[in-house]
């Protein structure tokens, strides 16, 4: 009895595991992001570290010293490169600001893309163009969250027509703008504007 269980067993975990390497091979979706497209972990941990220091640095209750070079506009977020100062400790970043409330009130959101995450930032970008003429017969989504929450979003819903959109805060009622093709060409012009004058001031 206990030799036709193992065999009935064994039969149905082979079974089983036929079927699993069947679902996962058909359910591949093709993608023109590769391995070397997404971020190292020990490249996040450091992302998160300086964001870290950075709100630190913000709360210390020490003299901060900031200087604010303004790059631009795009729709309704006001992009600008920020230098912060904190008893010898500096660090840049890009910050994107938008106004996140209604007729009634005003509330301002900030989020930054440190240096080091503008190149993952931009391969996300150079993906989401090559795509966005695509046509598909399904849904489909390429999302790109920086660590301050920060997100670019295309979506289709089978078609020819992309929705690309730009958020300061995914998680935020009201924090979202639409981007077209021009708009996406000025977002891509504020970064690089951004990365330029914070090598500028770093020297």
């Amino acid at each position: 009895m206990k030799n036709i269980f193992s065999s009935i067993l064994g039969t149905s975990i082979l079974g089983t595991s036929i079927l699993l390497l069947c679902f996962i091979g058909c359910n591949q979706t093709k993608s023109t992001t590769t391995p070397s497209d997404e971020i190292p972990v020990t490249k996040i941990d450091s992302l998160a570290f300086q964001l870290h220091q950075l709100d630190s640095l913000y709360n210390s209750g020490s003299l901060i010293h900031v200087d604010i070079y303004r790059l631009g506009k795009l729709k309704s977020i006001d992009f600008s490169v920020q230098s912060i100062d904190v008893e010898g400790k500096s660090l840049q970043y890009i910050n994107l600001r938008k106004d996140c409330g209604n007729e009634y009130y005003y509330s301002w959101e900030d989020a930054r893309i440190l240096p080091a995450e503008c190149q993952y930032l931009m391969k996300a970008i150079e993906t989401i163009k090559q795509n966005w003429k695509r046509e598909t017969d399904h849904e489909e989504r390429y999302a790109y969250i920086t660590k301050d929450d920060i997100r670019l979003f295309a979506t289709n819903d089978g078609g020819a027509k992309w929705r690309i959109a730009l958020s300061v805060d995914y998680r935020k009622d009201r924090s979202e703008i639409t981007l077209s093709e021009e708009d996406m060409e000025s977002f891509i012009s504020l970064i690089n504007a951004g990365i330029t004058k914070i090598a500028e001031i770093s020297e």
